[in-house]
């Protein structure tokens, strides 16, 4: 327990919402992801990760997954990358602790990014620009975590 909560703790401090700037084989997108082009406020950014620390971890991997993460954000994360190894008893970069934590497969980034070429040609198609944060939180919510 006091492993997730210092966790949480350094998420909290390296993570706030204000670091957020404004059909691939095996990947699910709902239907909202393709047809809404929405930009989450930052109280529902900030609500989505309230006790949920290892889901904004979720989120950077699937940014960087897609090319979209910030060199900011990188740097955090590479902070952060002791903490990781030292809460999970591993080694790896955030990244790969996340994959691994996650049981996710070695191919899945590149699936990540067809979907996002996918989404982004389909929202081009009708006239808007693809959103990478809510192509992310729409991916994550479908693909990563239980409801």
């Amino acid at each position: 327990m006091k492993r997730i909560s210092r966790l949480l703790a350094v998420l909290w401090v390296l993570f706030t919402p204000h670091i957020f700037a404004n059909d691939a084989e095996g990947v699910r997108l709902s239907d909202e992801a393709t047809d809404i082009n929405h930009t989450m406020r930052k109280d529902a950014v900030m609500s989505r990760y309230e006790g949920k620390p290892f889901l904004k971890l979720l989120d950077f991997y699937v940014l960087k997954s897609i090319g979209r993460i910030e060199p900011e954000q990188l740097n955090a994360l590479a902070q952060l990358e002791p903490k990781l190894r030292e809460t999970y008893a591993t080694q790896g970069t955030w990244f790969e602790i996340v994959a691994e934590q996650m049981d996710l497969p070695d191919e899945l980034p590149s699936h990540i990014n067809a979907a996002w070429d996918s989404y982004s040609k389909h929202m081009q198609q009708k006239g808007l620009t693809a959103d990478p944060m809510e192509f992310t939180y729409r991916f994550v919510d479908t693909n990563l975590i239980a409801n």
